[in-house]
């Protein structure tokens, strides 16, 4: 068999992409479902949508698990898009306010 071209190694590439992109959903909507349940017993106990110090420490997570500090900056405001949609689908489930959990 001979050398794959350039165009054949970025195709195979973008397959991995492809499956990796599905996993991504998958975890994606994991953290969802999640935190919908989170909101749910929010809501239950009158719990304020946003915490600031989980926000932070969720940022403090994501510095500590990526490995290549390239990325860092980038993962931690992909990080930052799922907080808001996580806070954002507990709005729309009704949970109680957006108030910090802190000012109150």
């Amino acid at each position: 068999m001979g050398k794959m071209s350039a165009l054949e190694r970025i195709d195979e590439l973008r397959k991995d992409i492809d499956k990796i992109d599905e996993e991504i959903v998958a975890l994606f909507e994991r953290r969802m479902d999640t935190a919908r349940a989170i909101g749910c017993i929010k809501r239950e106990n009158h719990i304020a949508i946003k915490n600031e110090s989980r926000e932070e420490q969720v940022k403090a997570n994501c510095r500590a698990n990526c490995k290549n500090s390239l990325y860092l900056d980038d993962a931690q405001a992909v990080m930052m898009c799922i907080v808001n949609a996580c806070r954002e689908i507990q709005k729309k489930d009704g949970a109680v306010s957006d108030t910090p959990l802190e000012a109150q």
